[in-house]
């Protein structure tokens, strides 16, 4: 997991993340895969990743609200074929999921998603992921 660098406290990369934040801030989830849409061929492999399935582990509800699923426009950069140093950019549309945060304290939680293969638009498999925060 990572986090704004004005909001991290420490162990930011790992499955457990440290933040400074207040009751009322928005936290807000989204899932990368690196080779997302890098199709060459027909035969290349890409995948892409679906976040979904929140669930709170924290008995009594825990520190944060229920997510909520947005789809927001975004704009990526990459090099032009035309300049070294001008980049091109490609919008597209992602997926974040976000909720408030309620109390600070310890958020045990799981998120499930599943991995898509980009060429054929079947499922690869389905996973869980069970982090937690330490709000400040």
């Amino acid at each position: 997991m990572i986090c704004d660098g004005q909001f991290v406290v420490n162990n930011q990369g790992k499955s457990e993340l440290t933040l400074q934040a207040s009751v009322g801030d928005t936290i807000r989830w989204t899932i990368t895969d690196p080779s997302t849409g890098m199709n060459t061929d027909q035969t290349s492999h890409s995948f892409s990743t679906i976040l979904y399935g929140f669930s709170n582990n924290n008995s009594g509800g825990g520190s944060i609200s229920q997510p909520v699923l947005s789809s927001l426009p975004a704009i990526s950069y990459y090099n032009s074929l035309d300049s070294d140093t001008t980049p091109a950019a490609a919008a597209y549309m992602c997926s974040a999921w976000t909720s408030s945060l309620l109390t600070t304290g310890t958020v045990q939680y799981a998120w499930s998603f599943q991995v898509i293969d980009c060429v054929s638009g079947s499922v690869v498999g389905y996973y869980c992921w069970d982090p937690f925060i330490n709000i400040q």
